[in-house]
């Protein structure tokens, strides 16, 4: 079995590492989510007294 991994399935890391990083790229600059990451990044410029 641990040759089995080691021989056909390590060397697909690349692959999957690629498409993760590729799916989390895409998710973060749809247009969809402009607003919510504009949102997100005033967090730390707000003050604390204003009401969210």
């Amino acid at each position: 079995m641990v040759d089995f991994v080691d021989t056909v399935l390590r060397p697909f890391w690349i692959v999957w590492v690629s498409m993760i990083f590729t799916g989390i790229v895409f998710y973060a600059f749809r247009p969809k989510n402009k607003g919510r990451w504009e949102e997100m990044g005033k967090i730390p410029l707000r003050d604390d007294d204003e009401e969210r």
